[in-house]
């Protein structure tokens, strides 16, 4: 993945963007296993990185991704995957 840009946007969260996507990271040092996705469609792109960000730093999800404009299909005009990772019991 070519890397375009990085920037913090949060306390805990980061955001890496390349041509087609904008992929948000929770800085964590935990080994956390996928456990699902929720996926969001909006025509308001500024709420789905509101709800992004504000998911990964306040929940245990893991890390998202909105699509840039340029490769925006249909209607909705932008789409959030965020992924909530189970993090490994210790025990």
């Amino acid at each position: 993945m070519k890397l375009e840009n990085t920037k913090k946007v949060s306390k805990n969260v980061i955001r890496i963007d390349n041509e087609f996507w904008h992929y948000y990271f929770r800085i964590s040092k935990t080994k956390p296993k996928i456990t699902g996705k929720y996926l969001f469609f909006s025509e308001h792109k500024e709420e789905l990185e509101r709800l992004a960000i504000e998911e990964l730093e306040n929940n245990e999800f893991s890390h998202a991704k909105i699509n840039t404009d340029e490769h925006k299909k249909g209607r909705n005009m932008c789409f959030a995957c965020i992924i909530l990772m189970a993090l490994e019991s210790k025990n």
